[in-house]
């Protein structure tokens, strides 16, 4: 059987991994100005969730704060910068990618009501044969009603 750790003992291990990274002075993660401890957490692997109930993660990230406000004022530090924003094609593309999800949506919908309705009429059949009584189809107001007015004349 596997022994898993106690909370208590990732709690330790989360701090120890991140003291040893901060010690190892690496360049700071930076995002719209501030430090990226989401990007720290992905280093580590640690939940980013976690600083909020780990006052030991609070502190060492207020340090790496004070860390990153050193290293900015200093002139030819280096940085690891978030990437910019979305280019414009990149936008476009996920543009185009929502409309055709839509519309997949609409079809898969549309396939879905269609089944449905070839279920109810093989029900209807199955029922016709079986007892000599024909149901009429209940009214629905998704169905075409031209196509039914249509098929009556």
């Amino acid at each position: 059987m596997i022994k898993r750790k106690s909370s208590q003992e990732v709690a330790r291990d989360n701090v120890e991994k991140l003291r040893n990274w901060l010690e190892g002075h690496p360049t700071i993660p930076i995002y719209h100005g501030g430090v990226n401890k989401t990007e720290i957490c992905r280093i580590l692997g640690i939940t980013k969730s976690t600083i909020g109930t780990n006052l030991s993660l609070q502190k060492i990230f207020t340090e790496i704060e004070q860390i990153a406000e050193v290293q900015q004022k200093k002139p030819g530090t280096q940085q690891l910068v978030s990437p910019p924003c979305i280019s414009d094609s990149m936008r476009t593309c996920l543009k185009e990618k929502d409309n055709l999800i839509k519309w997949l949506k609409k079809e898969l919908d549309k396939a879905q009501t269609f089944n449905e309705q070839l279920q109810q009429e093989a029900a209807t059949e199955e029922l016709l044969i079986l007892t000599g009584r024909y149901v009429t189809p209940a009214f629905n107001p998704q169905s075409d009603t031209t196509s039914t007015d249509e098929g009556t004349k």
